[in-house]
C-alpha cells in the first residue's frame, strides 16, 4: 500500500493524477506530516543553526493551518484529508534534491547550488501546488493560481513574523 501510495504521490507531482487518487488515509497523512516536520527541522538546523529549536514546529503549524483554510472557505472539507496529503506528499518529493544539497554545502554562505535548486523547487511547488487546489477545490486554473500566491505571501509574512518574534 505505501509503495503504491507514494507512485500516486509521484504521479501528481508530474502532473499525471489528481488528488482523488490517493487513498483516503488520516494514518498516511500523519506519516507525511511526521517526516516534514524532520525536513523542516534538517533544513532549519543546515540554513539557521543559530535560531531556536522550535522555529520548525512553528514553521509547520503555521504551513499546516494556511494549507487547512482554503478547503474550509471553499467548503471541501471531504477532500481535506487527501488534499492536504497531496500537498505536502509532493512538497516532500520536490524538496528531497534541496534537502540532500542542504547536507552537502554550506547553507549559511552564499552557493549557487543551492540557489539554483531552492528556486527550482519552489516553481515546481507552486505548480504542483496550483495543480493539487485545481482539483481538490474544484476551480480554475486561475482561480487556483491566485489562491497558491495568496497563500505564499500570507506563509512569508506569518514566517517572518514568528521569526521576528522569536528574535525579541
Amino acid at each position: 500500500m505505501l509503495f503504491s501510495e507514494l507512485k500516486k504521490l509521484w504521479q501528481i507531482t508530474c502532473f499525471q493524477r489528481s488528488p482523488e487518487c490517493l487513498q483516503y488515509s488520516r494514518v498516511f497523512l500523519a506519516l507525511l506530516l511526521g517526516l516534514i516536520c524532520l525536513a523542516q527541522w534538517v533544513a532549519k538546523q543546515q540554513s539557521m543553526p543559530e535560531q531556536q529549536g522550535f522555529l520548525w514546529l512553528y514553521l509547520v503549524v503555521i504551513l499546516l493551518l494556511i494549507r487547512v483554510l482554503p478547503f474550509i472557505l471553499f467548503n471541501k472539507s471531504e477532500r481535506l484529508v487527501q488534499g492536504l496529503t497531496a500537498l505536502f506528499g509532493t512538497d516532500l518529493i520536490i524538496s528531497l534534491p534541496l534537502l540532500t544539497a542542504l547536507m552537502v554545502f554550506d547553507a549559511t554562505e552564499k552557493n549557487i547550488i543551492l540557489a539554483v535548486l531552492f528556486l527550482l523547487s519552489s516553481t515546481w511547488r507552486l505548480m504542483a501546488n496550483t495543480f493539487i487546489y485545481k482539483f481538490s477545490l474544484d476551480i480554475g486554473w486561475i482561480k487556483s493560481a491566485a489562491l497558491v500566491f495568496i497563500l505564499t505571501v500570507v506563509n512569508i509574512i506569518a514566517v517572518s513574523s514568528i521569526a521576528n518574534l522569536l528574535e525579541n
